[in-house]
């Protein structure tokens, strides 16, 4: 669309729009497929995606088109086996390089990973069963490396994996705490969770209960997820309202969601591409506009208005879907969409209920000398053990068998008060594989102060 029009259609669209806006939208973004549906197999030349791309960080008028990106996707068990394959280098899509996040980021867009997606449910559950600390801290690597956030998508029913899900999260935060600045990209951690509450239930209760209170928050936000195919503005509207009610008639109950705490998701394309892509003015998020800006609060929050708006998916999510690609570029759908929401680029810092952001915190209590237990334990090949430090000091962590001899030393060194993690592979001093056996863990402290702290714990290797 030629800028002059579409400057034309996003002025009488504002004019038709209701006098007060609640609350602004914050989030409004993609995820990308790549050109190999999701896979990101091949490393990309910079010219070639910009020619598929560009849309995404021009809507005709040289600013962006979104404020957030997110690429999907990273196979779980590669990602915690560091696999190098054809497709993969140390875990990680060989398309999702530095190149790729600069050419978003220096535009001003936000970068995220996607670890999942529904063809990964099993690979999530392995990892998550063999060793989910190890798997949130080679998450947590990943992102530091890259700079990008990371997107939790498991979309599987598993209990014991939704359960393990918080040892991924645990291992997760130690690394990159909870950032309500947004300053730190890699301190960005979302969950996807269904469109509504009755999919994904185990996911849905553990993610609302532990994960999204916004008075004490560890996860930054949830997506709801595109269904199975595109709603009309209605029953896109009720799926979203679902997550805002909870269900209390479950068991256990699934509170309710923050508004601050969700965003909305619509398809971009599908067998043909939506209006989300091509036409934003009979689109469903313009449909859906005045309850995604004013939903209250219904339980849970303090504040109005979902974060904004998610779309499913940019570039080729598969075979049988339209591409995002020229000639089916979304200037006009999303374009249109960003100039009428005046969506913020760069992203600023997302509404808080109950944190304010930038004012000091009140004083933490006391941190407590511990040695956490390892997990997982017992153990075959790798275990994390995680240790509070009260304060700073010289701290080693040594590994003895029954008879009391050293066999390895995990750390020695100065470390900083507070939480650490490390992974430790089953190896002796020398580098050689330990025998299955009983063995315990000692952590020593000795404070910059003076103080003298010691603790233990056992551990058992099997093979």
């Amino acid at each position: 669309m030629p800028r002059r029009r579409l400057l034309l259609l996003v002025l009488a669209l504002m004019m038709a729009a209701p006098a007060v806006q609640a609350t602004p939208i914050q989030i409004y973004g993609v995820w990308h497929a790549g050109n190999d549906a999701c896979i990101w197999g091949s490393v990309r030349d910079t010219v070639e995606f910009d020619s598929k791309n560009h849309w995404i960080i021009d809507r005709g008028d040289g600013v962006p088109s979104v404020n957030i990106v997110i690429l999907s996707f990273i196979e779980p068990l590669k990602l915690l086996h560091q696999t190098t394959d054809v497709a993969t280098l140390n875990g990680v899509p060989r398309g999702m390089t530095p190149e790729i996040v600069n050419y978003f980021r220096s535009r001003g867009i936000r970068v995220m990973i996607s670890i999942g997606g529904i063809t990964y449910v099993a690979p999530w559950e392995s990892a998550l069963a063999e060793n989910a600390p190890l798997l949130g801290q080679r998450a947590a690597a990943v992102a530091q490396q890259l700079g990008v956030g990371m997107e939790i998508d498991y979309e599987g029913s598993d209990a014991a994996s939704v359960a393990a899900l918080q040892q991924f999260v645990d291992a997760y935060r130690a690394v990159h705490p909870y950032d309500a600045t947004g300053a730190d990209p890699a301190a960005r951690l979302t969950v996807d969770l269904a469109a509504g509450d009755r999919w994904l239930i185990e996911l849905c209760g553990k993610a609302t209960r532990d994960w999204l209170d916004p008075a004490h928050p560890v996860l930054d936000y949830a997506n709801a997820m595109v269904p199975a195919r595109q709603p009309s503005a209605s029953a896109a509207i009720a799926n979203w309202q679902e997550h805002l009610d909870g269900k209390p008639q479950y068991s256990p109950p699934i509170p309710p969601l923050a508004p601050c705490k969700l965003t909305a998701s619509l398809f971009l394309t599908g067998r043909s591409v939506t209006a989300e892509c091509a036409d934003f003015a009979q689109s469903i998020h313009y449909a859906t506009r005045d309850f995604v800006l004013n939903a209250p609060p219904n339980g849970a929050g303090t504040t109005p208005g979902l974060l904004g708006y998610m779309f499913w998916a940019a570039e080729c999510e598969g075979t049988r879907s339209q591409c995002t690609t020229p000639p089916n570029t979304c200037e006009d759908g999303l374009g249109a969409g960003s100039q009428y929401f005046q969506i913020p680029i760069p992203m600023p810092p997302l509404r808080q209920d109950g944190l304010t952001v930038g004012v000091p915190a009140p004083p933490a209590a006391p941190l407590a000398f511990a040695l956490d237990a390892n997990a997982p334990n017992p153990f075959t090949r790798t275990t994390v053990l995680g240790f509070t430090l009260p304060a700073p000091g010289h701290a080693d962590l040594s590994v003895f068998d029954a008879r009391g001899r050293e066999v390895a030393r995990i750390a020695a060194g100065d470390y900083a008060a507070g939480r650490h993690v490390l992974a430790w592979h089953a190896l002796d001093t020398a580098g050689w594989s330990l025998a299955p056996g009983a063995y315990f863990c000692r952590l020593r402290l000795v404070t910059e102060a003076g103080e003298r702290l010691e603790t233990s714990h056992g551990l058992t290797i099997v093979r």
